[in-house]
């Protein structure tokens, strides 16, 4: 394909998919980038309503050079005359999740610090990257998910924004970027990591795809489109599975982050896989190991009284009962000992680590506590308080023995927490509302239990 067709191409879907008043580059100052910044100004002079164009540079602090190579963007941006941000970031490497997953996750990280939610993403991946990306995930053993690799135009979430990514030269071999560049003079830099045999994607690059390059045209004539033809395939693939399983996760859902494990073990074994692994992608948790998945569905196979917890990278999965918890932030009940304030709303924990409010109003009745839980809001008058515009918030209390019905003796709280079917590791986090020392009542997730005199 000739250089003028294949810029067409790019522009049409630019034209396609770039249509806001701001344009972000990704743009770490190697030729890749500095071709799509090339492209995309050429592109954007000849607008009716240019779009403003901003390069977002991430320095990772890994190499020597960053600093040369920030200062290259920051020039570029001044020559091509578009906004520059340079963020600084720490790579923040774990055992057993590789260095360059690390810096991945920590230059998305900045660029969700950098852009405005629902704002456009453009970066330079091209056709070899994509087939690095396929041949990595198949060494790996991915399913149709992962060996969908990357997608033209996709969204990506993180907290409550979201970004779109789109990849204009996805489509197209290096080589040809490389002739753009010589042709039209640009200036990059070369990063030396690229060299760096230590990172499976440079070995498999210059060990494996470079011997099989030497026979595409003999052996494999057209082998880089086949392979991204394979992963638009399974992309096609995992968009109707995704489909078919939104009402299926509608239907064994309890909330969003639990779900009822009986009716997940009531599907078929591929199923119930499938749906768990659709669910922790809607809550943007990063998917488990193949070891891992197993555990999990172990989990759901254990005894009713037990507790089982599944962990991998910041997550974990917590079974208890007939409900399964994910736990995106992770879990630990804390020690508390805080004043509640008349009007003055103080944030709890809920047995998935996520918040609920507790608001104490001053009425005519007396003391008046407001639970909010999402969507469920509970409010009841404690009878023995009357003209306090504060009280007393600890936790830690299975210890005590208690009564919530006049006509019956007072029972352990432990007991009551088996009862309710509380979670053994949500109880330590139950809290109480005391005044002079005497226990009112007991914060729930959805509930508030006065107690009986």
């Amino acid at each position: 394909m000739a250089t003028a067709d294949w810029v067409e191409l790019t522009e049409r879907l630019l034209d396609e998919h770039c249509q806001q008043s701001c344009l972000y580059i990704g743009c770490s100052g190697g030729l890749d980038s500095m071709v799509l910044l090339d492209l995309v100004v050429t592109w954007q002079r000849r607008q009716e309503h240019a779009p403003e164009i901003h390069i977002v540079h991430v320095n990772h602090g890994l190499s020597g050079n960053a600093k040369f190579w920030e200062q290259c963007v920051k020039a570029a941006s001044r020559r091509y005359d578009v906004h520059c941000h340079l963020c600084s970031v720490t790579v923040n490497h774990q055992p057993r999740h590789s260095l360059e997953a690390a810096a991945r996750d920590a230059r998305y990280a900045a660029f969700f610090d950098t852009i405005p939610s629902n704002s456009t993403l453009l970066l330079a991946h091209h056709l070899d990257d994509q087939v690095e990306t396929v041949l990595l995930r198949l060494l790996r053993g991915s399913g149709p998910s992962g060996l969908a690799a990357m997608a033209t135009h996709t969204e990506r979430r993180q907290g409550g924004s979201v970004i779109a990514i789109v990849r204009p030269l996805l489509g197209h071999a290096k080589t040809k970027l490389q002739s753009y560049a010589i042709q039209n003079k640009l200036d990059w830099v070369d990063d030396e990591s690229n060299d760096d045999m230590g990172f499976d994607r440079n070995f498999l690059r210059h060990k494996v795809i470079d011997t099989m390059a030497a026979h595409w045209h003999d052996r494999w004539p057209g082998m880089q489109n086949a392979i991204a033809r394979s992963a638009s395939l399974c992309a096609q693939q995992q968009t109707a599975l995704t489909t078919l399983l939104n009402a299926t996760l509608t239907a064994v859902r309890s909330g969003r982050y639990t779900l009822v494990k009986s009716a997940v073990r009531a599907q078929t074994p591929e199923v119930s896989a499938e749906l768990l692994r659709h669910w922790l992608s809607d809550l943007d948790m990063s998917m488990p190991s193949h070891v891992v998945m197993q555990t999990l569905r172990a989990a759901l196979h254990s005894r009713h009284d037990a507790s089982p917890v599944v962990c991998w990278a910041e997550h974990e999965i917590r079974v208890h009962g007939d409900t399964v918890y994910a736990l995106p932030n992770g879990y630990t009940p804390g020690l508390l000992a805080s004043e509640l304030v008349a009007e003055e709303p103080v944030h709890l924990q809920t047995a998935v680590g996520l918040i609920k409010t507790l608001t104490l109003h001053v009425t005519a009745k007396g003391a008046e506590l407001t639970l909010t839980n999402g969507s469920i809001q509970r409010s009841v008058v404690l009878p023995h308080v009357e003209g306090q515009k504060s009280l007393q918030l600890r936790n830690e209390l299975s210890q005590f023995s208690v009564r919530f019905n006049a006509s019956q003796p007072p029972r352990g709280l432990h007991r009551f927490f088996k009862e309710w079917d509380i979670a053994p590791w949500h109880r330590a986090n139950i809290v109480g509302v005391w005044h002079n020392d005497r226990l009112q009542a007991l914060i729930l997730d959805t509930d508030i239990k006065v107690v009986v005199a």
